[in-house]
């Protein structure tokens, strides 16, 4: 393999000439017919839902390249027993001419009742907004709430497993109205849930990390639903090749799934995990034979330095080799500034490139010369699909 020099960005100036590039080349692309229903079809077209409902955003895409970039942002904008704009969940797509759909999925399972709104973006601009409401439907009865307790191990395959609750994993932040939930749902390579990913390779096995609550002492039946979606050499599309369910207490806990093989096709799958019942979160995932291997920062481009600890004034290096990949494969970075909770800024700098087999390295330079002191991260993503987060600091 050999090492690949790549151009350093600079955060923010490149970051907006890199928008404006984006914008101009998709400047035909526009949408048609937006709106909102209570069915995925698109046939109940409504500004006014249930409690119970499931939320669909539907539209045409037209004059598109087959690489327009659309997004859904869905926000609580002022709803019952929450703050005024809570963020709900965000969705991105990359497509071309045709129909679309969002959807956002009841997880409470009840929505609480109030002002709502669906922010639409064309290619990273706004290009409308959808206000909508939720009215008072049910009665939510209370009931008391259980003690948290460990989760016991099931002694089956696929595994349940107390894990810790992991920072800064993608979740909804509406508070529901009903005493049990399910947060922090996610993929990972491990059971304790610290790599967080979308894409596996073959011989990996997968895990659902999720974390319950307000669950009486009894317990709730969870039941956790793996399919094959799209693969190669699968006898059929959509098909369940996996369903576990248990009845388990308040906490972190974790749904392994194993070849029975030991190596997995190729292709696209989806975990989908419910809660009496009720659908609660979908997760979306592929198994890919490319991969990324000895991703690491670096403070020089030849990568002989490892750190993950950076003065104000240095340049940042992300070095990894690509294994098994096509000449045409995409390797996505996005660059961070976080908190002490762990939560992310806007992106100081994102960017796409196209490699084949190789060691490689990426690196990120300040506009102003100076980095502010903290925590920062960059996600990795392989051919648009999340791969890996490597974090590291500025003292």
């Amino acid at each position: 393999m050999y090492r690949k020099h790549i151009k350093l960005g600079i955060a923010v100036f490149l970051l907006f000439a890199a928008s404006l590039a984006c914008n101009f080349q998709a400047s035909t692309a526009k949408t048609d017919s937006v709106r909102m229903a209570s069915d995925e079809n698109g046939e109940q077209v409504t500004t006014t839902f249930g409690q119970k409902d499931n939320f669909f955003l539907l539209g045409d895409l037209k004059n598109a390249p087959s690489d327009t970039k659309l997004k859904a942002v869905w926000t609580g904008v002022e709803v019952v027993d929450n703050p005024p704009d809570t963020l709900i969940d965000e969705k991105e797509l990359v497509t071309g001419d045709g129909s679309f759909t969002f959807s956002l999925i009841n997880k409470n399972p009840l929505w609480p009742a109030g002002k709502y709104k669906v922010d639409l973006y064309l290619n990273d601009k706004l290009d409308q907004t959808i206000e909508f409401q939720v009215e008072q439907t049910e009665q939510v009865e209370a009931q008391p709430t259980a003690e948290v307790q460990d989760t016991p191990q099931a002694q089956d395959t696929p595994e349940v497993q107390d894990t810790p609750q992991v920072q800064d994993t993608p979740q909804s932040q509406m508070s529901p109205q009903t005493n049990s939930a399910i947060d922090y749902v996610y993929l990972a390579r491990d059971q304790e849930g610290i790599d967080a990913t979308t894409v596996y390779n073959p011989k990996e096995n997968f895990f659902l990390i999720a974390q319950l609550t307000g669950a009486p002492a009894s317990g709730a039946p969870i039941k956790a639903v793996w399919t094959v979606v799209k693969a190669e050499g699968a006898s059929s599309e959509n098909q369940v090749i996996s369903t576990y369910e248990e009845t388990l207490q308040n906490g972190g806990f974790w749904i392994s799934l194993v070849s029975d093989t030991g190596e997995w096709l190729v292709g696209q799958y989806r975990a989908e995990l419910f809660m009496d019942g009720t659908l609660v979160d979908t997760s979306d995932f592929i198994v890919s034979a490319t991969r990324l291997e000895n991703i690491y920062m670096a403070s020089d481009q030849e990568g002989k330095n490892p750190t993950t600890v950076y003065g104000p004034q240095d340049k940042f290096y992300l070095d990894f080799d690509l294994v098994d990949a096509p000449d045409d494969t995409k390797i996505g970075t996005k660059w961070y500034q976080v908190d002490e909770q762990g939560s992310a800024s806007e992106p100081l700098y994102e960017d796409e490139y196209t490699f084949g087999n190789g060691s490689y390295y990426v690196g990120l330079k300040s506009e102003s010369g100076t980095w502010e002191t903290g925590k920062y991260k960059v996600d990795l993503f392989l051919n648009n699909n999340y791969y890996k987060t490597v974090t590291f600091e500025v003292q």
